[in-house]
């Protein structure tokens, strides 16, 4: 496959002002480089920079912060981190945090990382 080449002076932007690419970084190479690599496929598929999408911390941010921002979760086993309004995309469950019944009601889910999330929260 080809290469997208740059288009000069454009950039990806969310709908929303108050998204942002989510993760927890407590010194986990795959939760943290979640951003790194959605924002490489987001390039490669609009052609243009994505390097202006905010990008959030979980792990540092503070709770009002988390509580305001709409997050866009793309690796990691953060399924339990999730709160109303939030876009999964390729996250998955950790078993010993995730309860199904404290999953909330209003999530858009793009895609989820394989058959175990996948079962978990369809028993939802």
């Amino acid at each position: 496959r080809e290469r997208v080449e740059m288009k000069a002076h454009s950039s990806v932007k969310f709908r929303n002002p108050n998204m942002s690419i989510c993760y927890y970084n407590s010194l986990n190479f795959g939760d943290e480089i979640g951003p790194v690599i959605a924002k490489r496929l987001l390039e490669n598929h609009f052609g243009c920079s994505a390097e202006s999408l905010p990008v959030f911390n979980l792990f540092g941010g503070s709770a009002e912060e988390a509580k305001e921002t709409t997050c866009l979760f793309v690796l990691g086993s953060v399924f339990h981190m999730v709160k109303e309004g939030d876009h999964i995309w390729g996250i998955g469950v950790n078993p010993s945090h995730f309860r199904a019944s404290k999953l909330p009601k209003s999530l858009t889910l793009h895609s989820v990382r394989g058959p175990l999330t996948s079962n978990l929260i369809m028993k939802e």
